[in-house]
């Protein structure tokens, strides 16, 4: 009997294989990157034993294997799509550069809150083939990555929306098109009648939240049937424009996670009061300039850390007052000495974070951690 083959042995290979074996399917698994020792390699893989190839997200499907496998006709997916194969649930897509985390959150949240039970899946952490091991939910709130779209196969949405595009993953993709047509092919896997849905055609202002975000996710879940949109008890993700504290009638937000241009450009529309903004690291060979239109009205002054300072200064001193800071804590301190009630200090670096923290969950906290300790600096 022919076998599935797992590409990728993390977590979303892992629950495919369990959900395999729980359909009874016989499975091998390759990776190169395990800790575990046994593993077969792709020299040691026949072709002609395998009818079905699982691919992980992080695996460039543009290999020579992978093309064979083509060739022959054996079917080549994802997690994703094999549990799509499966899902009887009623499902909702959503994709986009910046804020699809906290689009899907809190569609999530709007449906829960009107007592239909919905679960968010897919790039946002938990896979769906995990979720299908033991299965309760309503709604399948799914959010997806260009990488899992490559690999989509089934039009099995009830619902599809697809946030800003900018360019990002082009080490991947041969061209920011390249990505961006991979982005928008999401709404091709749409049922006949099923809701398309583009960010910027839906948009509604609550503090703290993208207007796209907000807009989208209530669009999404009224369609769905929800009949309410009170952000009471929502649960923002962790270092994605989340709220961190108030001192003095200054307010400071937490926005590690953006790592590219327009996720600050992103950020800065999402505040009304005058912003501060903390940015830089490591720099990523995108221009700087398209934020000097966005800031404007905006943005009060620029602290910029990291080894992109200077580049940030270059492109935007002449519309914009850049302070250079030696530290992250040495940017909050500063920025704080200078705010005036009701301004708040962002960090939204715009940057990767790896010329100082660990990751950008590592930055986060330590602006969480410095924020928390200023104490009453303005006195």
């Amino acid at each position: 009997m022919k076998k599935s083959l797992i590409i990728g042995w993390g977590r979303s290979g892992r629950t495919a294989g369990a959900f395999l074996k729980k359909l009874g399917r016989e499975f091998v698994v390759f990776d190169d990157n395990s800790e575990v020792s046994d593993l077969p390699t792709l020299g040691t893989i026949y072709l002609s034993d395998i009818n079905q190839i699982i691919l992980s997200p992080g695996f460039d499907p543009r290999c020579t294997f992978i093309d064979e496998a083509k060739k022959r006709g054996i079917e080549v997916i994802g997690e994703m799509e094999l549990g799509l194969k499966y899902v009887k649930n009623r499902c909702i897509g959503i994709t986009g550069t910046n804020g699809k985390t906290t689009t899907t959150l809190l569609c999530a949240h709007f449906l829960n809150q009107s007592g239909i039970k919905a679960v968010c899946l897919g790039n946002i952490g938990t896979p769906l083939t995990e979720y299908l091991l033991d299965p309760g939910a309503e709604i399948l709130v799914l959010e997806f990555s260009s990488y899992q779209i490559e690999t989509l196969k089934s039009r099995s949405l009830d619902a599809v929306a697809i946030l800003n595009i900018s360019p990002n993953h082009l080490d991947r993709y041969d061209s920011f098109e390249h990505y961006r047509d991979t982005k928008l092919r999401l709404k091709e896997f749409l049922k006949e009648d099923g809701l398309y849905i583009e960010g910027k055609d839906c948009t509604e202002f609550v503090e703290g939240i993208h207007p796209e975000n907000y807009g989208v996710a209530k669009r999404l879940a009224s369609h769905m049937r929800a009949k309410s949109f009170s952000m009471d008890g929502f649960k923002r993700p962790e270092h994605r424009l989340s709220f961190v504290c108030e001192k003095e009638g200054v307010s400071f937000y937490n926005d590690s996670k953006s790592t590219n241009v327009e996720s600050v450009i992103f950020a800065v529309e999402s505040i009304e009061d005058p912003i501060i903004l903390i940015c830089g690291g490591v720099h990523k060979g995108f221009p700087y300039a398209p934020w000097k239109k966005a800031f404007q009205k905006r943005v009060k002054r620029v602290y910029a850390i990291g080894n992109s300072a200077k580049k940030i200064a270059k492109e935007l001193e002449s519309d914009f007052d850049i302070i250079f800071a030696d530290s992250l804590e040495d940017a909050v301190k500063k920025a704080y000495l200078s705010a005036e009630k009701n301004d708040t200090i962002l960090l939204s670096p715009g940057c990767s974070s790896f010329d100082h923290f660990k990751n950008y969950e590592h930055r986060g906290e330590e602006f969480i951690r410095i924020a928390n300790n200023l104490g009453s600096l303005k006195l």
